[in-house]
């Protein structure tokens, strides 16, 4: 399983640039090796719409887990990269890879699901509450993670 989170380098030190990327920080096996990419252009986006995705599992229990949330929700904006069709006429859709988006395939893909959250996903989650949970979580207001870096 792989995490984004965001860092900042004091004094030679990284050190969680919010208190949800502490939260992850926790969770993560004690006197285990790691592999870690640093990258000088941080996705704000990005980093946002993972807390959020980690708040609604938590708060609707609907997925398992973070992966197969994001997954879904990929697929119920309509990001898909190809569909499998079987002899029976059913078919499966791969979602899209979100690993190598830059910022404005993030942005249209957050703003897709922002747009159909409430009204078409998951009509009891409130977006004012669930925006201003992520906000206090990353220490960064929804606007500010779809300015440009």
């Amino acid at each position: 399983m792989s995490s984004e989170i965001l860092m900042v380098c004091q004094g030679g030190v990284l050190k969680p640039a919010a208190p949800a990327d502490e939260e992850v920080i926790e969770t993560l096996p004690g006197r285990k090796l790691l592999s870690v990419t640093i990258s000088h252009k941080a996705n704000r986006l990005s980093a946002w719409y993972w807390v959020m995705v980690r708040r609604l599992v938590g708060m609707t229990g609907m997925w398992p887990s973070v992966d197969q949330a994001h997954r879904h929700l990929l697929l119920r904006c309509g990001f898909y990269e190809s569909i499998t069709i079987n002899e029976s006429g059913g078919f499966r859709l791969t979602p899209v890879s979100t690993s190598d988006w830059d910022y404005d395939e993030w942005r249209a893909y957050v703003d897709a699901l922002m747009a159909k959250l409430s009204t078409e996903i998951i009509s009891e989650i409130q977006n004012e509450r669930l925006r201003e949970s992520v906000e206090a979580m990353t220490v960064m207001s929804f606007e500010e993670a779809r300015k440009v870096a």
